[in-house]
């Protein structure tokens, strides 16, 4: 029975994607028909997972980091925000950073007045994350990591894993009494103007002729909606207290242009930032900061 690791919902059926292939290994998104997240069926296995997050995947993906470099603008503004709301919410805050990647969370939040620790699972990862903030970076299996934290912080993990419900409840085992969780990632099956046009294209063009596969590594096997993003924190029993929703110009440029993909990117981003669209959550990025149950 194939189940959905947002929700845990068994029904489903192949999305708009439709199917995607990565060297020897062939996988579709299917939709989940409970809370509407897509993710990949089969998901990757564990060889190829190590492939995909060796060390090379932080040198390709962070190097700006890694060298000093500014952030995209738009993921820099949003790691400011987080690390804001620790610091609003508990000054001096002792942060784990799971999955903290370059390490980019882990030096605004020292320099906001937090103690901040990080982790990753492959050691040499972890290793150039240390040395690149001089923060402490853990390694191994994070169920064995010791100590409790007053917040966990988690920035686009959940969607990279074939089962975010454990990465999650690991992550919370890991909490002090009355602490919290602040996670973010993107939402990528979440209804706004840019998504429903895309998803019109894939539909019409496969109603002609079949669509060929996504020809992309599965970084992402999970593709959220609100819903579902809801529903996986509802699992490892957390509720929101505070959240954003928001849309980036992702995957449009960053700078003024006239092609159709940007100008409509624009346009819809002017529609999720309208009351309309609060009110509707539209977006593609979500940030919440999630409290356990009676606490």
């Amino acid at each position: 029975m194939t189940i959905c690791p947002a929700c845990g919902g068994s029904r489903s059926r192949t999305s708009y994607l439709g199917g995607g292939r990565y060297r020897d290994f062939a996988y579709t998104y299917l939709r989940c028909l409970t809370c509407g997240s897509l993710f990949a069926d089969p998901m990757p296995h564990e060889a190829l997972l190590a492939a995909l997050y060796s060390p090379d995947y932080l040198g390709e993906h962070y190097a700006g980091s890694l060298e000093g470099g500014a952030d995209h603008p738009e993921m820099a503004a949003e790691t400011a925000c987080a690390v804001r709301w620790l610091a609003e919410w508990k000054s001096g805050a002792r942060v784990l950073d799971v999955g903290c990647g370059a390490g980019r969370f882990l030096t605004l939040a020292a320099s906001a007045g937090l103690v901040p620790e990080g982790y990753e699972p492959v050691a040499e990862t972890a290793h150039i994350a240390e040395r690149t903030t001089g923060v402490c970076v853990h390694t191994g299996a994070l169920e064995k990591l010791a100590g409790h934290y007053d917040a966990i912080h988690l920035a686009d993990v959940l969607e990279h894993v074939p089962q975010p419900i454990a990465v999650l409840r690991d992550a919370v085992a890991r909490l002090a009494p009355g602490g919290i969780v602040l996670a973010r990632g993107p939402l990528e099956n979440q209804a706004h103007l840019f998504h429903r046009l895309i998803v019109l294209s894939r539909t019409a063009r496969g109603s002609v002729r079949a669509l060929p596969p996504i020809e992309t590594p599965p970084y992402h096997v999970a593709l959220f909606t609100a819903w579902g993003w809801h529903a996986l924190l509802g699992r490892a029993e957390l509720r929101p207290r505070r959240e954003e929703i928001s849309e980036l110009r992702w995957p449009a440029p960053i700078g003024f242009s006239a092609r159709p993909r940007a100008l409509a990117k624009t346009l819809s981003r002017l529609v999720s930032a309208s009351p309309v669209g609060r009110r509707w959550r539209f977006g593609n990025r979500v940030m919440t900061l999630a409290a356990r149950f009676g606490e």
